[in-house]
């Protein structure tokens, strides 16, 4: 049975989910909505935690790109965390400008067919 996106089923949480099983594939555990030190990146949850690869994730859609938490992601680099941002496809040039300095990698993502989460390579910001 084929999702569609709706309001249950948002398109950042296809693109999380999607990225999951990106993961898990290739025999990485995933941890959604994880926060590994709060006392040192905040209290929020990132979309992503990935331990072995010790990297974070986030998804955003066009229109919460804006309101990413830059400090934060700056925060998790200087302690070595790796930060990879998923942006849809349309937002990749704001993307860049905004991640510069900030993510480790940008990907790019697009839905076919309502709920399919297709991924781009990964970019430096």
């Amino acid at each position: 049975m084929a999702l569609q996106v709706s309001e249950r089923t948002s398109i950042h949480d296809l693109a999380v989910d999607a990225s999951v099983r990106m993961y898990e594939g290739d025999g990485y555990q995933a941890l959604v909505r994880h926060q590994p030190r709060a006392s040192v990146y905040g209290r929020a949850p990132f979309d992503l935690f990935v331990p072995a690869l010790g990297r974070v994730q986030e998804v955003e859609t066009a229109d919460s790109l804006p309101g990413l938490d830059l400090a934060r992601l700056r925060r998790c680099r200087k302690r070595g965390l790796q930060v990879w941002v998923l942006v849809p496809q349309d937002t990749l040039t704001a993307a860049h400008a905004a991640l510069k300095d900030t993510a480790d990698h940008i990907v790019p993502f697009w839905i076919l067919d309502g709920d399919r989460v297709r991924f781009g390579p990964p970019r430096r910001p």
